[in-house]
């Protein structure tokens, strides 16, 4: 079973989920999952990320972002923007962890 989600929204971002996908090639391979970006406006550009690239992105923005909200004086913003790169980050390194664990 194969399930793919995307979201779109109005300011010319969207970004879907391209699971596994398995084919009958000669050595039976398959591409693995990936993130897809889609920048739209006068000229469209693509982006497809790994899932480790796509969790490394998703890490970091809210250090931007929280880097934004304090440079246009919203500290609760950004207080709430840390909190959650750092929980982010957390549960990289224990996905990193486990992922060495079973290796």
């Amino acid at each position: 079973m194969s399930v793919s989600t995307s979201s779109s929204r109005t300011d010319g971002v969207k970004v879907g989920y391209r699971p596994t996908c398995l084919y009958d090639g000669v050595d039976g391979g398959s591409i693995p999952a990936s993130v897809d970006i889609n920048l739209t406006g006068s000229g469209d550009a693509w982006l497809n990320l790994s899932i480790t690239d796509a969790r490394s992105v998703l890490a970091s923005l809210p250090v931007v972002l929280a880097e934004h909200a304090a440079a246009n004086g919203d500290p609760e913003m950004a207080a709430a923007l840390v909190m959650m790169a750092r929980l982010l980050r957390s549960l990289n390194n224990a996905a990193a962890v486990d992922v060495k664990a079973a290796a």
